[in-house]
């Protein structure tokens, strides 16, 4: 099967690249146990997050797009900053690596719980282009929250080139210190577009309820064995 191809050019080629999702799976996800105390057992409520092939699929689809260079989050007076190194290159003249918003441009806009108010924006080192027919779903790296930012949702058609452009982004409160250069920021993930319709299947859920049925046999594995479509992006 010939592999569909999203294509990435840098500002720099000292910047720090996008990757493969697979490629950064957290180090506390490695760790954790599959079955509670470390033994699989027939009560369901000893297989742990770590057996969830769903959960572990985000963490296996797509691409990530990692900071540029080093930030530091510093709070002043009750106020949120990211600095970074003032730097030159001798053939691109100074960079704004991140913006922020005025509360004019996101009044009336939820701040995500537990982040601080401030609206920063990234301001991407690259671009990006995909197939014709296809979009980018543009996204906070799926469930790491353990991460120091919180990247807002978009999707973007980007068959004629993804310029460079400011993604909205939260910082986590109670956070300072450095986020070094390479940290996971945003999750590309490519999607079809074609026409789609919602309908309702009276059947459907009596269908579901038989897979139910016939999963409860199996005392883990059977998602796995029956459903899961291995994902493939390198």
């Amino acid at each position: 099967m010939n592999s569909k191809k999203i294509e990435f050019g840098m500002r720099l080629p000292s910047f720090e690249k996008p990757g493969n999702m697979k490629d950064i799976i957290p180090e506390w996800y490695k760790k954790l146990e599959k079955f509670t105390g470390g033994k699989l057992d027939i009560e369901p409520s000893t297989v742990n997050v770590k057996s969830c092939i769903p959960f572990l699929d985000t963490y296996l689809t797509g691409y990530y797009v990692p900071t540029p260079v080093d930030f530091l989050v510093t709070e002043e007076n009750g106020e949120v900053f990211v600095k970074w190194r003032k730097w030159e290159d001798p053939n691109v003249p100074l960079s704004s690596y991140v913006g922020v918003r005025g509360p004019e441009m996101t009044k009336g806009m939820p701040t995500p719980p537990g982040y601080h108010d401030k609206h920063f924006t990234w301001t991407t080192q690259l671009s990006l282009k995909c197939p014709k027919g296809y979009s980018l779903l543009i996204t906070q790296p799926l469930n790491r929250f353990d991460l120091p930012t919180y990247t807002l949702t978009g999707i973007v058609d980007a068959e004629n080139i993804l310029q460079s452009g400011n993604l909205p982004f939260f910082v986590k409160k109670g956070f300072t210190g450095l986020i070094k250069a390479g940290t996971p920021i945003m999750q590309v993930i490519p999607i079809k577009n074609e026409p789609w319709k919602l309908v309702e299947n009276e059947n459907l859920y009596e269908e579901a309820e038989l897979v139910a049925a016939k999963s409860s046999s199996r005392i883990i594995g059977f998602y796995k064995d029956n459903f899961w479509q291995k994902k493939q992006y390198s």
